[in-house]
């Protein structure tokens, strides 16, 4: 396995470990290209993005940063969730 595959990876299993449930006022849950397409089709990179900012937008919980480039120049998302420390007080 290359090693841009391998780091390609890594966004995927940050996408696949979200699964946001959907906000109040929302319809429903951010789809990935995959999902919304009956895994016919492959999220691309842009999506994928868009897709981690969907959600990060959708949960006080959810934050979006990054933590490098890829040797194409684009960026390396990483989604940090945190639990809701409110309903323990």
């Amino acid at each position: 396995m290359s090693v841009n595959r391998i780091r390609g990876l890594g966004l995927w299993v940050v996408v696949a470990s979200l699964g946001a449930a959907p906000a109040a006022g929302q319809d429903s849950a951010p789809l990935t290209r995959a999902e919304a397409s009956g895994f016919t089709e492959t999220t691309r990179h842009a999506e994928a993005e868009a897709f981690l900012r969907a959600v990060a937008e959708a949960s006080p919980l959810i934050s979006l940063t990054s933590f490098g480039y890829s040797m194409e120049g684009r960026t390396w998302p990483v989604s940090r969730g945190r639990r809701n420390t409110s309903s323990l007080v």
